[in-house]
């Protein structure tokens, strides 16, 4: 799944150390539907050399920066005694032994030993953790030259902050100069350890251009005074470039789906298509910072825009008049706009409700055409929220939304809302579409239990048994994959909408992250990212903990699926193949028909209680 970190509100984002994932491998596996459960094993030595115990995780020469990393691995016997580094450690039923191990700066040897009674076998993992940034003593004065930030050469092309950092000797006094822009030398303040990462002895300094700096190509120099007066002084790698002028410098995206960030790597601000200009601020390296409204900034890919030729102006739009139409499936509001602008759509509910805010628009003209013979929309309001920000509130007569999805068509907006489905009390599968993914598959295993139970085939399994349950109720059934064939998540979605699938039920297990400890985390779990599709995660999420799973919570995450509007669509986490108990219970064909059966259930229960 998708990760995320907090980041700071300014130009030049701070790191301290590089994160470096852990590679893990895992051969194919060939489970098919309903046979018994035979799992592909990881091996990590020649199975001749230790036929006793087969480590699954982690893999010999890992790199990690963590401070621990856990461990799996499969006993052939469950009478075997087993010693991780020279603990006993629990066989489970299965064969699992699971743990969590401490790791010391750079290499460390990993020792798993089998023992019966006239034999002993070992196998031995080797792990290297990255030594991770340590507070310096006040004496001697040091600057640690890898922290000094920027980095990157960086360019400013608008008014904002350059925010300068480097990692000393704590306690002392720091001052840094960029030649053509400071007047002469300006503090550093010592941070807080909770503000950097812990440590003492990072400072930070920040400058604020002004209207007519210039300046190109320059480095920073800081200094620093220690606690015995002692003084270092250092200059940056990168070097630091000011080119304000009264051209702005404009950026157009350039393919279907182009993500812009309330900070690089944050959550979503936007969703932007093709052609859509806007204005730079600065390059930071891979992202652009830009200014999407007068109000509003974020942070975009270098690889989601072009850049456009200098003297261009910033296109701002006003909107005229608005008309609307219906089909057999979408009610379309079409804005009359006079050129392509940022927009950001949202969702909301109680009562059920669209808004869509355009960022450089005025409304020019009020005109509103409702559309004919449909009762969809049940009220259409607007607001300027300011100068150049125009937002559209549509509340909805439903009380479900299905579905909805804009575009541009030349430099017409149009928005389409998905009209809801008949669901009859007799048989609410009978008019719907059902889409099932069975998550992973191919060369991406997913989640690797520690007898080696790949995720993808568990997926595949109760996807399929889901199919066999809706099938047989009258639903009409996409299974984005039958077999352990490789996909991206785009196939997935298309495949979904080529079918005008109602609904996406992504079907996924869990694991936890490679430091955390397999034992402590377990359960089962239920995701969306819109509105829409909460009430399915509500409505499952009981089913789920009707099996004896732990509760792991009804969970708001932004993934590339459910992110996706033009569908009710929403994430089943069944259990944690990482923790020895859930695997067995995954384990278990019979199992795997009840954890099928529980997210039939919550459909059903949800699609019920909307019948007419």
């Amino acid at each position: 799944m998708e990760r995320s970190s907090k980041l700071l509100p300014t130009i030049l984002y701070v790191a301290l150390w590089v994160n470096l994932g852990l590679a893990q491998q895992t051969p194919p596996s060939a489970l098919q539907a309903g046979q018994p459960l035979q799992p592909g094993l990881q091996q990590v030595v020649d199975p001749a050399t230790n036929t006793l115990l087969t480590v699954t995780f982690p893999a010999d020469s890992d790199t990690v920066v963590t401070k621990m990393i856990r461990y799996g691995a499969k006993a052939a016997d469950t009478s075997l005694a087993v010693f991780v580094n020279g603990e006993q450690q629990v066989v489970y039923p299965s064969g699992a032994v699971a743990g969590i191990l401490a790791l010391q700066p750079g290499w460390n040897r990993l020792s798993f030993r089998a023992v019966t009674p006239a034999d002993s076998q070992e196998t031995v993992v080797r792990v290297y953790r990255i030594p991770a940034p340590v507070t310096l003593p006040p004496a001697p004065t040091r600057i640690v030259v890898d922290s000094i930030e920027p980095s990157n050469h960086v360019t400013f092309y608008e008014g904002d902050r350059i925010i300068v950092r480097f990692q000393g000797s704590p306690g002392g006094k720091a001052a840094f100069r960029i030649d053509q822009l400071t007047d002469g030398k300006l503090p550093m303040t010592e941070l807080a350890p909770r503000e950097a990462g812990g440590l003492k002895g990072v400072y930070e300094g920040v400058y604020t251009i002004r209207p007519a700096d210039h300046c190109e190509g320059e480095r920073v120099v800081f200094w620093l005074k220690g606690t015995k007066g002692l003084r270092k002084k250092r200059r940056s790698r990168a070097r630091v470039t000011v080119t304000l002028t009264n051209q702005p410098l404009i950026l157009k995206t350039v393919g279907a789906s182009n993500l812009v960030y309330y900070r690089p790597g944050s959550e979503i601000y936007m969703d932007l298509p093709e052609g859509i200009a806007l204005q730079a601020v600065a390059d930071l390296g891979r992202w652009w910072k830009v200014a999407v409204s007068s109000t509003r900034q974020g942070y975009i890919l270098k690889e989601s825009v072009t850049l456009m030729p200098r003297g261009r102006d910033l296109p701002a739009a006003s909107l005229s008049a608005i008309s609307s139409g219906i089909d057999s499936n979408w009610v379309t509001l079409t804005f009359g706009l006079s050129n392509r602008v940022p927009y950001r759509l949202s969702q909301d509910s109680s009562p059920e409700r669209l808004s869509i805010t355009f960022h450089r628009t005025h409304f020019a003209d009020e005109w509103t055409q409702y559309p004919y013979q449909d009762d969809l929309i049940e009220r259409f309001t607007w607001e300027q929220l300011s100068d150049d920000m125009l937002r559209f509130d549509i509340t909805l007569s439903s009380r479900q939304q299905w579905g909805f999805r804009g575009w541009y068509a030349g430099t017409q907006f149009k928005l389409a809302i998905r009209r809801p489905p008949r669901i009859e009390k007799e048989n609410p599968f009978a008019n719907l579409i059902i889409a099932l993914d069975p998550g992973h598959g191919g060369e991406h295993t997913g989640a690797v239990g520690a007898t080696g139970l790949l995720e993808k085939d568990v997926n595949l399994i109760y996807a399929q048994y889901l199919a066999e349950l809706l099938t047989e109720r009258g639903a009409r059934v996409i299974l984005t994959r039958t077999g352990d064939s490789t996909m991206t998540l785009k196939e997935r979605v298309d495949l979904a909408r080529e079918a005008r699938a109602h609904i996406l039920v992504w079907l996924h297990n869990n694991g936890v992250g490679d430091s955390r400890p397999p034992l402590l985390v377990s359960g089962t779990s239920a995701f969306y990212t819109h509105l829409q599709g909460l009430p399915f995660v509500r409505a499952v999420y009981p089913h789920l903990l009707a099996l004896g799973l732990e509760p792991r919570g009804q969970i708001h995450r932004n993934y590339y699926v459910t992110r996706q509007t033009d569908l009710v669509i929403y994430l089943v986490e069944g259990a944690f193949l990482t923790h020895p108990l859930d695997e067995m219970f995954l384990l278990d064909d019979g199992n795997l028909r009840k954890l099928a059966g529980a997210v039939y259930q919550g459909l059903e229960d949800r699609l019920n209680a909307l019948a007419r």
